[in-house]
């Protein structure tokens, strides 16, 4: 790497805290990982460097640039995500959190399906919620701890009361019980594990002295504070982030933080603001688009890129023209040598993708869809992840019911909250309880029994063998091959799980360590070296680029967003339409070489169809939306 002018500024930032504020495309990756480098080459330990980031592969990403660039030293380093982060903060202190090192971690499913449970203890077997009543406890749960809410706030902000304030503590006594944390959970209990224990902080305060986070307008408060804990002895701080890519306020991130890490630790503020990715027709309506919003750190879009063509903005009658358009574009690019891998579609809700994918069948063009059914989103890979879960930790009550329900037919959820009082009683683990359970005279108990038998065989082998084991002397594995078909071989997923695990375990890993991996993984970690035309969200494109851009559906209603148009407070609907501006404009800026916009004029509804303008980020960009 030759550095720019700005880039070095970063690269010979050593000791005290530094805003990065870097445009898209301006090489922000690679100038923290030169600053790293320089680092090491300073004389400073690589134990004591941190960096943080937001997804797996972005981690990874880093590591493996990292390692090119110091060797060794990189595997002595922490390179992760705040939850990989945190998940390692408390197995170190398990027992002071009221867990043991081997804690299961619930995705969304586990959960919901603990919470469903909590409801039913409380309101009754027959009460049936709302979709609002459910989904208004797990914002609460969700959005009291990111925000750093207490009871009364969150209570006061997600409409909830007592009664299901009620639900919510109960959630959290049985996922304790439980041994186990849920995404958020590990965000707050470290938080506070860090916050109560001096003798800890302390620890990783001094362990960790320089500290190089990215995408710091995507954190939320509970990430701040970690931060703020763990830098302020040394205030080694380095964040590189950029308001004008902030996306996720409904996940609780708060762009404020940009503006209070400059003040609170009084940092040094540096720019990176030449891109390196796009053309200069593309940028400059990328900047007039987003110069549109208020509150943001002022940034310029600059390039010595050669000139390309200016973006294409498409209108068509309906939704079907717009997709036989969006084909011929795509099909065009590959004609002229693109490859597939490098054109993207982009959507801002995924019900758009029916109609992008008939058009695409229809022409033979390949695709493939970003956070469409994943591999460990697949029935059998999550039941065998939950087998897994039970061998690893025979008090995680969640992992054990989807075992039972994938291996003991006939046995259900009456049975197995049964055994899970048993263990409450006796103090023993959800195992043992079922051990005893199932020496009872009842077709439910035979059933399990066989369950608990080959569980107990199972024991001394290796893991990857356990899971098989289970799998294939239960009724899971006869199951599953019933449910196999051509190209989705059910059984062999299952022994893909068992190779992948082999191979983790083989490379000195865990058990807990894998089930902790697969658990934090997301849409964005996943792979794309298939050479198809990519498929994606508005937020899932995030972090990516391509030479060829499409941006679907772009019309009033769909982005922005006609929920967001409907908000009756001003402020919150101002604030949200900043955010789907940003979005807009990220989705204009990963593309290199050519740009599309296309709209219609027509959008299918429930009760048949309605007219679309388009969308007023058109116009904004400087772009005439045709038609």
């Amino acid at each position: 790497m030759t550095p720019n002018p700005q880039q070095l500024d970063i690269i010979n930032h050593v000791d005290g805290p530094c805003l990065v504020t870097a445009v898209p495309g301006s090489g922000k990756t690679a100038a923290i990982t030169e600053r790293i480098k320089g680092l090491v080459a300073a004389g400073k330990d690589p134990v004591g460097i941190l960096a943080l980031t937001f997804t797996n592969k972005a981690a990874d990403e880093m590591r493996r640039r990292i390692a090119l660039a110091v060797g060794d030293s990189a595997a002595k380093m922490t390179i992760c995500t705040f939850h990989s982060l945190c998940a390692r903060i408390l197995r170190a202190n398990a027992p002071r959190v009221g867990r043991t090192r081997s804690f299961a971690i619930y995705d969304e499913d586990g959960q919901e399906r603990l919470l469903k449970i909590c409801m039913a203890k409380l309101e009754g077997e027959d009460f049936k919620p709302s979709d609002k009543y459910f989904f208004g406890l797990l914002a609460f749960l969700e959005g009291k701890r990111n925000a750093c809410l207490t009871d009364e706030e969150g209570m006061a902000k997600y409409g909830i009361d007592a009664r299901q304030l009620a639900i919510c503590k109960e959630y959290e006594v049985e996922i304790r019980r439980s041994d186990a944390f849920d995404f958020t959970g590990l965000l707050s209990e470290a938080l506070d594990l860090l916050s109560k224990n001096p003798d800890v902080l302390r620890q990783y305060q001094e362990g960790w002295r320089y500290i190089s986070v990215d995408e710091v307008q995507d954190t939320n408060l509970a990430q701040y504070r970690l931060l703020s804990l763990l830098a302020a002895g040394h205030k080694n701080i380095v964040c590189v982030g950029d308001a004008d890519q902030s996306l996720y306020r409904w996940r609780s991130a708060t762009l404020e933080n940009i503006f209070s890490f400059e003040k609170d630790f009084g940092a040094k503020v540096l720019k990176l603001e030449k891109n390196y990715r796009s053309t200069p027709q593309i940028l400059a309506h990328s900047q007039r688009l987003i110069e549109h919003n208020k509150l943001r750190k002022e940034t310029t879009l600059v390039t010595d890129n050669p000139s390309g063509p200016a973006p294409v903005v498409s209108g068509h009658d309906d939704e079907n023209d717009m997709a036989m358009a969006e084909v011929d574009f795509v099909a065009s690019a590959i004609r002229k040598g693109t490859p597939p891998s490098e054109v993207a579609i982009f959507f801002r809700t995924n019900y758009a993708t029916r109609i992008i994918e008939q058009a695409l069948r229809a022409r033979g063009i390949r695709y493939k869809v970003i956070g469409g059914m994943s591999f460990f989103n697949r029935q059998e890979v999550k039941a065998s992840l939950a087998i897994l879960g039970t061998l690893c930790n025979p008090n995680d009550r969640i992992s054990f019911e989807k075992t039972v329900e994938a291996c003991c037919r006939g046995v259900g959820t009456k049975t197995t909250a049964a055994i899970v009082d048993v263990s409450r009683q006796k103090k023993v683990d959800i195992l043992a309880a079922a051990r005893e359970h199932s020496l009872l005279v009842t077709p439910q108990a035979r059933a399990l029994r066989g369950l608990i038998k080959v569980l107990d065989q199972t024991a001394p082998r290796q893991p990857h063998d356990r899971l098989l084991r289970v799998a294939q002397d239960t009724s899971f594995w006869q199951k599953m091959r019933r449910l196999s078909k051509p190209g989705n071989d059910r059984c062999a997923n299952i022994e893909e799980v068992s190779i992948d695990l082999a191979r983790y375990v083989g490379d000195g890993g865990t058990l807990a360590g894998y089930l902790q991996n697969v658990s934090l993984l997301s849409d964005a970690d996943e792979d794309g070296k298939d050479n198809e035309v990519r498929l994606m969200t508005l937020h899932s494109c995030k972090g990516l680029e391509f030479d060829v851009v499409l941006i679907s559906h772009a019309g009033q209603g769909m982005i922005p967003h006609f929920r967001v148009l409907g908000i009756e407070d001003e402020g919150e609907r101002a604030a949200q339409l900043e955010e789907e501006r940003r979005l807009f404009y990220v989705g204009m800026t990963r593309a290199r070489k050519r740009l599309g916009i296309f709209w219609s004029a027509k959008r299918r509804t429930q009760g048949g169809e309605e007219d679309v303008e388009p969308s007023a980020f058109i116009g904004e960009a400087g772009l005439d939306p045709g038609h």
